[in-house]
């Protein structure tokens, strides 16, 4: 795993969503489709779901299903608090999957490049397995 994925799963663990759920690697997937074109945030149902459809060998909708489903998961853990302190956003409802993409990305692109080039550091929460 390069150290992009590692910085984008950990990002996704500060959100709620742990990497057991198929969800988790599709965002992770998208994202780093995102990060090498933005263009890709424009049609992200007739673009960049099929991509990373294609590249899991499953379809679209269950890309879109899976990425709801952690969406769902992240948000009953705590009324959307870690999402709304991870990205730095004011949610009042939950996003939805085209939301939340554009919102991790926001808040990927405006990272700083030792957010990216620096040692992998875990973000593991406190006493999670």
């Amino acid at each position: 795993m390069d150290n992009r994925q590692f910085v984008i799963r950990n990002a996704l663990w500060e959100l709620n969503i742990p990497p057991t759920y198929l969800g988790s690697h599709y965002l992770t997937y998208a994202e780093l489709l995102v990060l090498e074109d933005q263009n890709r945030l424009t049609m992200v149902t007739k673009w960049l779901y099929p991509e990373i459809a294609a590249h899991y060998h499953t379809s679209w909708k269950a890309v879109e299903r899976n990425i709801r489903t952690v969406i769902e998961f992240s948000w009953n853990q705590d009324g959307g608090e870690a999402m709304r302190r991870g990205l730095g956003v004011p949610l009042r409802e939950k996003p939805t999957p085209t939301g939340l993409i554009q919102m991790l990305a926001r808040y990927l692109l405006h990272q700083p490049e030792e957010f990216w080039t620096g040692p992998p550091v875990s973000h593991a929460r406190e006493g999670a397995p």
